[in-house]
């Protein structure tokens, strides 16, 4: 058996160290999204998210397939690509328009104010 003292120390710091990371991570998503709601006078939604990343799948697409290109250069070009975006990452093929690979859909459960992520879930 360990040491209960040891598991105390040990969740106490994961605890702080997953508040830590949660804050650097969410303080620039927040500064970002106060800019959008200032600009649009509108509320941050998920689909924002997603006509962002098809825009800069199609910005890299068109600039892959060089200058002046024509639709099916810049669809070739479209169906290799690998792209990280806010949606997740998405690894493009002729044959997968969709793209999203397995580890850009997570699913994490808090428990006892311990975070716990699920392995097996996949959406």
């Amino acid at each position: 058996m360990s040491n209960p003292i040891r598991r105390g120390v040990k969740r106490v710091v994961r605890f702080l160290l997953q508040k830590v990371v949660l804050k650097a991570i969410a303080r620039p998503i927040r500064r970002r999204l106060a800019q959008f709601e200032a600009a649009t006078h509108a509320p941050a939604n998920m689909f924002g998210g997603f006509g962002y990343d098809a825009v800069r799948l199609f910005a890299k697409a068109i600039a892959k397939a060089g200058p002046s290109p024509p639709p099916r250069g810049v669809r070739d070009a479209l169906e290799h690509l690998d792209y990280a975006g806010v949606t997740g990452r998405m690894v493009l093929t002729p044959n997968d328009h969709n793209g999203l690979t397995p580890d850009s859909e997570v699913l994490i459960r808090v428990e006892n104010d311990d975070w716990h992520w699920l392995p097996k879930y996949h959406g």
